[in-house]
């Protein structure tokens, strides 16, 4: 077994700082629903609303002086990002008029092109509807389509009370200080097709992702936490991210080595301060509804990572931890209910632990499997800590399609899973 002082130095090699795991946060906006109930607010000055609408929206605007019939519109964001204006939307007062701000009474039509006029502060607010889109918040070539502090954020979020559809799939490349709210994502046969996520966040500080659904992927996971290009540093990693009352649901791919999971999270071993709390996760039967770890390179391995009070059901595992992965807590969650043919992984499984005693799994409902834990591979590092974890009845209420599903029992409902007091 390796000592404490050889883990250390383990850790002082890798140019990662051995500290201890972030302290318990307050949820953010706490309760578990799908959607938004209010408005975000613009932060800062020249932050506005920017409007969404698949039935009345335009993305683009005209030269009403030098258009010809079966000329190109012009792209919206472009002339409203100062930089990039074109003559026409300068003169004359003609940029109001025919470029207008995408405020409510002049939306824009998709989630894309929001986002390419997006600037630190704004709030995107889509209007109930169906988007069907591939979207990257840096396709449009630019670099500053995020928030710069938490008190500076960018958001998308949906119109309260109404019901936004999005099928594709969506990249959030560095999303510093993003909130994403109230989206139902979806997959799209040729849109998201067998891509290998439908929701990928990749690196960024500060970011948030709650009260959305994601669901259907034909790939390795609905939600993708991962680190972005420019190799491994902590600039690269995410930072203080949220995953938070969201529901993932029904990955659908089969691809060999159960490998096709609901949320997967390979953020490198430079990320600090993640959290996956008060989730609803189910139907993931070739794979896991969480997986800390990646499937081939040890740097890839997420750290500092709390998954606390989160409902995990119908999946051949609940929690898969593995390779590098290292200062994990799992705590308060339900899990249970597995699928037969992956009875024998266990609730929460390991894989080729490097650094198997950073790992707690502390104080959980689990059930359904032979044991609540089960470590593959080598132990000669050491085993996973563990305390106080009870046996659930498995017994449930309310609907999976809806996301309404609570555990049966009041005290287990009460104190554990996703919608824990």
């Amino acid at each position: 077994m390796m000592t404490t002082l050889a883990l250390a130095t383990v850790f002082a090699l890798m140019g990662s700082t051995a500290v201890s795991a972030p302290p318990a946060q307050a949820d953010v906006n706490p309760g578990f629903s799908i959607g938004t109930t209010a408005l975000y607010r613009p932060s800062g000055s020249g932050s506005r609303y920017i409007y969404v609408d698949a039935t009345r929206g335009s993305d683009f605007a005209y030269d009403p002086t030098g258009h010809e019939s079966g000329d190109a519109p012009w792209p919206r964001q472009d002339c409203l990002h100062g930089n990039r204006t074109p003559y026409w939307a300068r003169t004359n007062g003609q940029g109001s008029a025919n470029c207008p701000q995408p405020d409510a009474a002049h939306p824009m039509r998709s989630i894309k092109v929001a986002i390419y006029a997006s600037r630190p502060g704004d709030v995107i607010v889509v209007r109930g509807g169906t988007y069907n889109e591939a979207v990257s918040t840096t396709g449009d070539g630019r670099t500053d389509h995020r928030g710069t502090s938490s008190t500076r954020r960018l958001v998308l979020q949906n119109y309260p009370g109404e019901s936004v559809k999005f099928n594709g799939y969506i990249n959030f490349q560095d999303p510093d200080y993003w909130t994403i709210a109230g989206i139902r994502f979806g997959w799209h046969p040729t849109i998201t097709g067998n891509n290998n996520y439908i929701v990928g966040m990749f690196g960024g500080t500060g970011w948030v992702f709650h009260h959305n659904e994601v669901s259907g992927s034909h790939g390795n996971s609905n939600m993708l936490v991962s680190f972005k290009s420019g190799g491994f540093s902590a600039a690269t990693a995410p930072q203080s991210w949220y995953v938070s009352q969201n529901c993932i649901h029904n990955n659908r791919a089969n691809n060999p080595g159960s490998i096709d999971h609901n949320l997967y999270v390979k953020a490198s071993q430079y990320s600090r301060g993640g959290v996956i709390q008060r989730n609803f996760m189910w139907n993931a039967p070739n794979g896991a509804n969480i997986k800390l770890g990646p499937s081939q390179n040890p740097a890839e391995s997420p750290a500092y990572v709390t998954v606390r009070n989160n409902t995990l059901l119908r999946a051949g595992t609940g929690v898969v931890v593995g390779s590098s992965s290292h200062h994990i807590s799992i705590t308060r969650n339900v899990i249970g209910l597995p699928y037969t043919p992956n009875r024998d992984d266990g609730g929460i499984k390991t894989y080729s632990m490097r650094y198997p005693t950073t790992v707690s799994v502390d104080n959980n409902y689990v059930a359904g499997w032979p044991s609540y834990i089960r470590e593959t591979g080598s132990n000669s590092y050491g085993h996973v800590r563990r305390s106080n974890n009870k046996v659930w009845d498995q017994r449930t209420t309310g609907s999976y399609n809806s996301c309404t599903l609570v555990p049966a029992t009041s005290s287990v409902r009460n104190g554990w899973g996703h919608v824990a007091n």
